[in-house]
C-alpha cells in the first residue's frame, strides 16, 4: 500500500548518537521520581523521542520501538542497568581510536598531508575506498585544499622574528604613527596580480574585446621606492629599468632627492620618528653611512618580515587596482603614470587601518612562533 501522508522531520538540534550513563540515568531518574513526561525528558536532554509524543496510555508497546528515551527506560526495567544495546550489523572501520591514528598520521608533516586518498590508504595499510577515508577525514573538518604561497621563512630568522616584536608589545598607536614606512617593489607592463573582468555572454568567451591578451616577449619591469607615515606619503621614485640598486645607486636616486626631504617633513609634521627599511643591499654601505649624516634613528629589522611592514599591503593593493582598472600598459611612462595615480588615491583611512592592525600583527608572529602569518601577502609577476 502507497503510504500517505508527510514524513516528520527530525527537530532541529536533536542528536542521533550513542548516549553517556550519566544520560541514560538521568531518563531513569526523571521518569521514575520526577514523573516527566516522554516528550519533556527528550527536550530537556537533547535526546532523540521520534514519535514518543503520538503514544498513547492504551498502546504503550508502539513507543518502546520508536524512541531512544524509551528504550532506556525500558532496558532498565528489563534488565536492571542503563546499559546500551548491543552492536547490530557489520561493526564500522573506522571507531574513535582509528579516527585518530589517521588524524595523527595525515597532520605529521609537510609530506603527509600531501599525499591523495588512495596513497594514505597504501601507506596506511586500509583495505577500503578511498572514498572513505575522505568521507572520515571530512567529518573530522579536514579538505583537500589548495596551499597558501608563502615566502619560506629560514629557521635561524624566526626568533629574530618573535624577538623584534616582543620588543614592541607595548608601542601605543601614537608610537606606532610616528613610523615611516619604506620599500620598494617591482611592477610589470604585462599582467599584474588581479586579472581585469570583463563583461560577456557565454558565446563571446573569444570576442576580440573580451581576451586578456599575453605576449611572447617585449615584457618591461619597472621597481619603485616609496614611503608613507601617518597619512603623508612620499613622492613615488621609478628606479632606473635594468640598474643595479647598490647603496651608491640608492643615495643619489632615492635618499639624497627624496627620502631624506619626506623624513625631514614627517618629523615636523608628527615629531622625531624612526625610519622602517629591510636589509637590502642597496641600503647598507653608504646608505647607513647617509643616514648616519642626517641624523635618521632607524629599527634593526628582522630579516624575512614583508608581514611586519605595512607598505607591503599597499604595493598589493596597487597590483589590484592596476589589474582591475588599467589591464596591460604598453611601456614604462605609462606605468609610471599608472603607479602614481594610483599610489596618491590611495584613501587615508586605508592607512589609518593598517597602522591599526600592527598590535595584531606583532601577536601573530608570536603566536606562530616566527613562522608565516596570514598578514604576508604573495604578489604574483608573470
Amino acid at each position: 500500500m502507497k503510504q500517505t501522508g508527510k514524513r516528520e522531520q527530525n527537530p532541529q538540534g536533536v542528536r542521533h548518537q550513542e548516549t553517556t550513563r550519566d544520560e541514560r540515568m538521568q531518563v531513569i531518574t526523571l521518569r521514575d521520581h520526577a514523573s516527566w513526561s516522554w516528550a519533556r525528558i527528550g527536550q530537556e536532554l537533547n535526546i532523540d523521542r521520534r514519535t514518543c509524543q503520538k503514544v498513547s496510555v492504551s498502546n504503550p508497546n508502539q513507543c518502546w520501538k520508536s524512541s531512544n528515551i524509551i528504550k532506556i527506560y525500558q532496558r532498565s526495567q528489563e534488565g536492571g542497568t542503563p546499559s546500551n544495546s548491543l552492536w547490530s550489523g557489520r561493526r564500522p572501520i573506522f571507531n574513535q581510536e582509528e579516527k585518530a591514528r589517521l588524524e595523527a598520521f595525515i597532520t605529521r608533516d609537510s609530506r603527509t598531508r600531501r599525499l591523495s586518498w588512495d596513497e594514505v590508504c597504501l601507506e596506511m595499510g586500509y583495505a577500503c575506498c578511498p572514498r572513505t577515508v575522505k568521507a572520515v577525514m571530512e567529518g573530522l573538518g579536514y579538505h583537500r585544499r589548495v596551499p597558501r604561497r608563502k615566502f619560506a621563512i629560514r629557521p635561524a630568522n624566526k626568533p629574530l622574528r618573535v624577538a623584534w616584536c616582543q620588543a614592541r608589545l607595548n608601542w601605543t598607536y601614537e608610537d606606532w604613527m610616528r613610523v615611516l614606512w619604506t620599500d620598494e617593489s617591482t611592477f610589470s607592463t604585462a599582467c599584474f596580480g588581479n586579472r581585469p573582468w570583463v563583461t560577456r555572454k557565454a558565446s563571446e568567451e573569444y570576442h576580440a574585446d573580451c581576451l586578456d591578451e599575453t605576449f611572447e616577449s617585449g615584457r618591461q619591469l619597472g621597481m619603485v621606492w616609496g614611503g608613507f607615515c601617518r597619512t603623508l606619503r612620499s613622492k613615488l621614485v621609478l628606479i632606473p629599468s635594468k640598474a643595479k640598486v647598490d647603496s651608491s645607486l640608492y643615495v643619489a636616486h632615492i635618499m639624497h632627492p627624496n627620502f631624506v626631504p619626506f623624513w625631514h617633513r614627517c618629523c615636523e609634521e608628527y615629531g622625531w620618528g624612526t625610519v622602517v627599511e629591510d636589509g637590502a643591499p642597496g641600503h647598507k654601505g653608504s646608505s647607513t653611512r647617509y643616514r648616519d649624516l642626517n641624523q635618521m634613528e632607524t629599527t634593526r629589522w628582522p630579516a624575512q618580515s614583508p608581514d611586519l611592514n605595512l607598505i607591503e599591503n599597499l604595493w598589493l593593493d596597487m597590483e589590484n587596482e592596476l589589474g582591475e582598472t588599467w589591464g596591460r600598459i604598453g611601456d614604462m611612462s605609462t606605468l609610471e603614470r599608472a603607479l602614481n595615480t594610483v599610489w596618491n588615491s590611495i584613501p587615508n583611512e586605508r592607512l589609518i587601518r593598517l597602522i591599526q592592525s600592527m598590535p595584531q600583527r606583532l601577536q601573530a608572529v608570536i603566536d606562530a612562533d616566527g613562522g608565516a602569518t596570514r598578514y604576508e601577502y604573495w604578489v604574483l609577476y608573470c
